[in-house]
């Protein structure tokens, strides 16, 4: 894996800001969308306690074994990286050594003066042992099926992660392969969280040009099999409407989003009304981000579904 450092010019002022972003080959694009491009937006100082704070969080995981993870967060970027050594959902394209590495090469780059005609090229060892799982996630559809074997399929999360995949028509082959081969759309993540929260929540900015499409495909299968846009998370009280007013907002201008909305507000029993653990209903959230269109969906269901608070 090789990741670029470089500066770029942040608008007409002398402003400039460093960014980190993956280069070469596809299946890094989609480390790249994992790590999220590390545009760096806090000072220097904060940075270093965040790492320093990142490198000493070791605890117990739910399944008792040593996992470790870490954020830092900045503008709209941030790092994140969890490792549970005996956890098959969570062996990512990047050890927690290679991890530590890039950091620290990070944290030296932001000590130099900032230069538009410097760049730093990193490269860093691939995980050894890449599993089913972390192909799903972060791998192509080839690559996934390098490691898939018969009877996979009915494994509990291994359809739901690869509903994470942050590339659209990997995530597309994947899903139709392992629901081809029988995978139950019934299966879940746990505590209310089904498939339609990776569906609207793990997106980039990068491939606008094909998620809408393939995200209303995908919503057609998951709503064909009885899957639910009303499951609640337990944790946030969130419903996946949430997620599509909020995350997968950004990505186009309401307008866009119309034959989406068509599908969603298509179902019966939507809970369009159900306030999550900050008190926030789908339809504040669709206020409070400007989705006007959604608004106007969101309030006609209500009319005509005769709804009140819940």
């Amino acid at each position: 894996m090789k990741f670029k450092f470089s500066y770029y010019k942040v608008n007409d002022k002398k402003e400039v800001k460093p960014v980190c972003s993956s280069v070469n080959s596809k299946n890094e694009g989609n480390i790249s969308c994992y790590l999220m491009d590390i545009e760096e937006d806090l000072e220097k100082a904060d940075y270093v306690e965040y790492y320093k704070e990142l490198l000493s969080r070791t605890y117990i995981g739910g399944r008792s074994v040593e996992s470790w993870e870490g954020n830092v967060i900045g503008d709209k970027v941030f790092i994140c990286f969890q490792y549970y050594p005996e956890n098959r959902d969570s062996q990512a394209e990047i050890s927690r050594k290679s991890m530590s590495v890039l950091l620290k090469k990070w944290i030296k780059f932001l000590e130099r003066e900032p230069d538009l005609n410097y760049e730093e090229i990193v490269e860093l060892p691939d995980n050894e042992n890449p599993t089913v799982y972390s192909e799903a996630y972060f791998g192509t559809y080839e690559t996934f099926l390098e490691k898939f074997e018969e009877g996979q399929q009915y494994e509990e999360d291994l359809l739901y992660t690869a509903f994470c995949n942050y590339e659209p028509e990997e995530k597309y082959k994947i899903v139709k392969f392992l629901l081809e081969k029988g995978a139950s759309v019934k299966k879940k993540k746990g505590d209310g969280i089904n498939l339609f929260f990776p569906l609207f929540s793990n997106i980039s900015l990068d491939n606008r040009k094909t998620d809408l499409e393939i995200t209303l495909d995908l919503c057609k299968i998951l709503l064909e099999r009885g899957e639910s846009l009303s499951s609640i998370d337990m944790n946030t009280g969130e419903s996946p409407l949430n997620c599509l007013f909020s995350t997968y907002g950004i990505l186009y201008p309401d307008k866009k989003m119309a034959p989406l909305y068509n599908i969603v507000f298509s179902e019966p029993n939507l809970k369009i009304l159900f306030k999550d653990k900050n008190g926030n209903t789908p339809l504040d959230i669709a206020r409070k981000n400007g989705r006007d269109m959604g608004v106007k969906y969101i309030e006609e269901y209500i009319v005509k579904n005769n709804l009140t608070a819940e």
